[in-house]
Formats: C-alpha cells, sequence, structure tokens
C-alpha cells in the first residue's frame, strides 16, 4: 500500500510516498482490533498509516533480521540487555523501487571514570536496503553514530551522544533526506 504525504511546516512543503511493507500488511486489513492480554496482534489503521503493535510471540510479528546487522553483544559475556532495532523509517525509492529502511540501533558502550568502567545505553542510527519488497534486508552501513562527549549543557560530565527517530524523505535528482533526534546520554 502506498500514500502520498505532504507536509507544509514554516511555508516549507515536504512530499513523500510512505509505503508498508507486505510482511507487515499480512497481519490484516482491519479498522482496529486491540489484543490485550490476550496476545493477539493489535493494530491501528488510519489512512496512509499502519502501526502494528507486536505482544512477545505473536505468529504474524516476526523478528527483523538484517543481514550483516546483529544484536550487539558484550564481549565475552553474550547478548547485552539493552539491545535490538527500533523506530523504523521505510522508504521506496522513486527512480529504483528500491526499500531504504533507516533505523536505531540500540546497545551499549564502556565509559571510562575513576575507578573502572561503566556500561551506556546508546543509540545509532543504521541504514539498510530491501531488493525484494521488504522480505530481506541486508545493512549499508551507519548513518549517525554514538560518540564519547562531554555534556553540551555544560555540565562538565562525560557521556555520549546518541541518535534516534530517524524519517527519510526522497527529493528531486535523486537526493534523499534524513532528520533525526541527537541527545546527550550521560
Amino acid at each position: 500500500m502506498r500514500s502520498r504525504i505532504t507536509i507544509t511546516i514554516a511555508g516549507a512543503t515536504l512530499a513523500f510516498t510512505a509505503i508498508v511493507v507486505p510482511a507487515l500488511a499480512a497481519v490484516g486489513d482491519d479498522d482496529d482490533a486491540t489484543a490485550g492480554q490476550s496476545g493477539r496482534v493489535r493494530r491501528h489503521i488510519s489512512p496512509g498509516f499502519l502501526s502494528i503493535d507486536c505482544p512477545d510471540g505473536a505468529p504474524a510479528c516476526p523478528e527483523l533480521a538484517i543481514r550483516g546487522d546483529a544484536e550487539y553483544v558484550l564481549p565475552g559475556y553474550g547478548p547485552a540487555p539493552f539491545r535490538g532495532f527500533g523506530d523504523p523509517s521505510i522508504r521506496r525509492d522513486p527512480a529504483t523501487g528500491r526499500l531504504w529502511m533507516a533505523y536505531s540501533w540500540l546497545h551499549v558502550s564502556p565509559l571510562a571514570q575513576i575507578g573502572g568502567q561503566r556500561l551506556v545505553a546508546v543509540v545509532d542510527i543504521h541504514l539498510s536496503h530491501s531488493d525484494d519488497g521488504g522480505s530481506t534486508w541486508t545493512l549499508d552501513g551507519p548513518l549517525w553514530t554514538s560518540q564519547p562527549e562531554t555534556d553540551p549543557g555544560g555540565s562538565g560530565q562525560q557521556g555520549f551522544s546518541s541518535h534516534e527517530v530517524v524519517n527519510l524523505a526522497a527529493g528531486a535528482g535523486g537526493t534523499w533526506y534524513a532528520v533525526h533526534l541527537r541527545y546527550f546520554t550521560p
């Protein structure tokens, strides 16, 4: 399903096409269904948008796998307590039909401090693509990565930059635009 979306902010207009990936569209086209504690998929559909909440183990919501992009593992310990993919933005390239997905990649980074290290939960933004309508995804690389820094607010505290909630839009002549949220993580 494709929907043409136009957003006007302070006199500037941004138009793009939003899509629903076929694997997600397969859950159904009900106007509204809720699951609560029953374990069913909860979906809310409004013109042009599909939002799906998947409880753990819901068969209609398989885990997203991105070739070349694994969930973060702490060396010597196993899967990190803060890991995964989130906040996806999926757009179809108007020239080629390729799907592009930018998403939050959750992980932890060690922060050196007096008395040893501590782990800080941080978020990067990665980009992947699909040439088969969203059935499989391949990592293209990071768009924004967390970096060690001193609090830009002036406290002097050490931490990391984090990046989330990305959005993509195709512009004229093959130019793509992206916006995201950047914040300090102490």
